[in-house]
């Protein structure tokens, strides 16, 4: 495991020695920042009520079951488990680079934000049906860039959101083929 971490390591700095510049140092800070993203929500709530108004509190209640299951497996279960500083906090490496924003006291493995947002993005995958379905892979360039705006700005390593963006891909693709069964079943009930 000793390898791995190294590894994983290694690929951060040559992203903090290689990788910065002065655009990216600007975008990317507000890219991870949540509250950038409220108007896509929002209009991902408008569309989703108007494409289905019979279904939309069912849609909105297991977005909203994905978000909390999500986020509490990576940051109440696995963040604890596993007790990982994040780089900023790591006295060995942090004098290696200069973090773009807050360190705070989290931990680092997983990141919660590729878990949410791989979440997201798999759940909106196969349920936005509002979105022509050659463009909807942009969900996961969305979540992509998050989580790559998380290791730029020196708040997790790369392990971290690969990690928690296959964990939120895996509870993604669960939530939305569920709720999908579920509209199907309710259509063959009263069809």
């Amino acid at each position: 495991m000793e390898k791995y971490l190294g590894i994983d390591k290694m690929i951060f700095l040559f992203i903090q020695e290689y990788l910065r510049n002065p655009l990216l140092d600007m975008v990317l800070p507000l890219l991870r920042n949540k509250f950038i993203w409220i108007p896509l929500y929002i209009v991902i709530l408008i569309y989703s009520y108007q494409w289905g108004k019979k279904v939309f509190f069912k849609y909105l209640l297991f977005l909203i079951g994905l978000v909390s299951i999500s986020d509490m497996v990576s940051s109440r279960l696995l963040k604890p488990l596993f007790n990982r500083l994040r780089p900023c906090n790591d006295f060995q490496l942090n004098t290696l680079f200069d973090p773009l924003v807050s360190c705070g006291s989290g931990l680092s493995f997983p990141s919660s934000h590729a878990v949410n947002h791989f979440a997201l993005a798999a759940f909106f995958y196969y349920t936005a049906h509002f979105i022509s379905f050659k463009w909807r892979f942009l969900w996961y360039v969305w979540a992509f860039s998050i989580c790559f705006a998380q290791v730029y700005v020196g708040v997790h390593y790369p392990l971290d959101v690969f990690i928690g963006g296959l964990i939120g891909f895996y509870f993604g693709n669960i939530v939305a083929k569920t709720y999908l069964r579920v509209l199907n079943k309710e259509k063959e009930v009263k069809g």
